[in-house]
């Protein structure tokens, strides 16, 4: 390696260690002769970043190449995740949790609220009542959870009542609350650590080690996603009840049909990459079975 070459990549391995930021783009622009050397020194930086599902802060101007190499590196680390949890809460017994008397229904779907709130926060980032419903919906998909939750299709994907009036009643016991100057942030409250809610849930539940770790990881992703990943596995369900193939085209058509979905039309996060990049992730977590499924 000639000594013009070293020079450049100690600055960006300097840079990066210094802001965080991988300025790519323009040293490639500024050495076209290197683009080699450059991109390997920004594959060894990006292989360097902790195995969290937290954004490089990335320059916005000129990140595009070290975007692309992240996105690539957090792909494969949740399918990695996704395939290794799908093992997990697969290979154990779960029996249906033990019926609860209906005057007691309110009270036990606040502590699941309040303990998914928790587990969820785990991850690190902060979470919203969005991130809170699409999470408890995935996870009732993967193990019985009981409770009477109802989710129905709504504006932002998958949607239960009962966990919203949940949240409602979860901050009134101060297990839960609000974060200014977002209302619908929502962290552990001050009085959860004092209370029996996460107990009694984990009573309710049974073993729930494989439950928060899965809770864990889908509190590393953004809502946008969660949205999408709950969203499309509803629609999978839909084609599949009508006795139907999940595929892209399947999906997108489902979504598109639907009422309260309708409007996302043409938006980017349904295109059909993120449609097939939401399958890919909930067939490894285990929510479709590969003979329901058809990627192509």
């Amino acid at each position: 390696m000639d000594e013009s070459t070293a020079r450049v990549l100690k600055e960006i391995r300097a840079e990066f260690e210094l802001t965080g930021t991988v300025r790519a783009q323009q040293c490639l622009r500024d050495h076209p002769e290197m683009r080699v050397e450059i991109e390997d020194q920004v594959r060894s930086l990006l292989g360097s970043v902790p195995p969290t599902d937290r954004p490089l802060d990335v320059s916005p101007d000129d990140g595009v190449l070290a975007r692309r190499f992240l996105a690539e590196k957090t792909r494969e680390r949740r399918h990695r995740m996704s395939s290794q949890l799908h093992g997990e809460m697969a290979s154990r017994q779960v029996p249906s949790p033990p019926t609860v008397a209906p005057k007691d229904e309110a009270e036990r779907r606040a502590q699941l609220y309040a303990w998914a709130t928790d587990v969820l926060s785990r991850a690190g980032k902060q979470i919203t009542r969005l991130t809170v419903q699409k999470a408890v919906y995935l996870l009732s998909r993967l193990r019985p959870v009981g409770l009477q939750l109802t989710f129905e299709p709504n504006i932002r994907g998958p949607y239960s009542r009962e966990l919203a009036d949940a949240g409602d009643r979860a901050a009134g016991r101060g297990w839960v609350k609000s974060v200014r100057p977002k209302p619908y942030h929502v962290e552990r409250g001050e009085a959860l650590a004092a209370s029996d809610a996460p107990a009694a849930i984990r009573r309710h539940l049974g073993d729930t080690t494989a439950d928060e770790r899965l809770l864990a990881f889908l509190g590393g992703l953004d809502d946008l996603e969660l949205e999408v990943w709950a969203t499309v596995d509803m629609a999978a369900c839909n084609v599949i009840q009508k006795g139907g193939v999940v595929s892209v085209a399947a999906v997108k058509a489902e979504i598109e049909a639907e009422r309260l979905w309708s409007p996302k039309k043409g938006i980017k996060k349904y295109s059909e990459a993120q449609i097939r990049d939401a399958l890919d992730n909930i067939s490894r977590l285990g929510l479709l079975r590969p003979e329901e499924l058809e990627l192509g």
